[in-house]
């Protein structure tokens, strides 16, 4: 099958992972059914993949590789307005932190991934792309929290840097994404933090202040560290 028909029916694919969800993997995605949504036939689609296996194992591949920046441009989106405002620093976690899981149960493409790359240490190739994945994703936010952590004069506490802080909320966020799925987020209340910082937290808004607190430190405005 020459390579243009072969890519167009991985696209086709992934689009059907996308709209369909995660069932077991990708495996309920067949490669009929790519090959129709592509305007081809199975018999050429089984011309280069010898059995469904074979098709799904570079599926998975695929459905990793593919991009969505929404999940990016949400998390920016959430706080803009708070950072421009020179909203406290406690505030824009609270609402970043309600965002980014109120954001969750219509994000097909977000589970299709954290369910791939859960699964990924059954294929190398898969394992591959996972790590692909996971790097840009962690150094696209860790470029915001640069900037946050500059606005908000504070700095990595030696000796975790930067990608550390990405990884631990990353992984925070998979944690409490995975534990809320059918029910709703916990909620606290938490009066007189301060002026401008609303008393409706999320639980997981308020494990990021902790990791943020412990992750990092006060400094100057020359990113020198500053007493306590």
């Amino acid at each position: 099958m020459e390579p243009s028909a072969r890519q167009a029916i991985l696209d086709a694919a992934v689009e059907l992972v996308h709209e369909r969800g995660v069932a077991t993997g990708v495996t309920h995605v067949k490669v009929a059914a790519a090959a129709r949504r592509a305007g081809y036939s199975s018999g050429a689609a089984y011309r280069h993949w010898a059995t469904q296996d074979d098709f799904h194992r570079e599926l998975a591949v695929a459905v990793l590789r593919w991009r969505d920046r929404s999940s990016f441009a949400d998390l920016i989106a959430s706080v803009r307005s708070l950072v421009e405002s020179h909203a406290p620093l406690l505030e824009v976690i609270r609402v970043g932190a309600t965002a980014n899981l109120d954001r969750l149960p219509d994000e097909t493409d977000y589970f299709v991934t954290l369910a791939l790359r859960a699964s990924a240490m059954f294929s190398a190739d898969v394992v591959a792309a996972a790590r692909e994945r996971v790097d840009e994703g962690l150094e696209e936010h860790a470029q915001v929290y640069d900037v946050l952590m500059q606005l908000s004069n504070r700095r990595p506490r030696p000796p975790f840097t930067r990608l550390h802080l990405a990884a631990a909320l990353a992984a925070l966020a998979d944690g409490f994404a995975v534990q809320d799925v059918g029910g709703e987020p916990v909620h606290v209340d938490r009066p007189g933090l301060g002026e401008g910082i609303g008393r409706d937290w999320t639980l997981f808004g308020v494990a990021v202040e902790a990791m943020v607190e412990h992750l990092t430190e006060p400094c100057d405005g020359e990113g020198r560290p500053t007493a306590h």
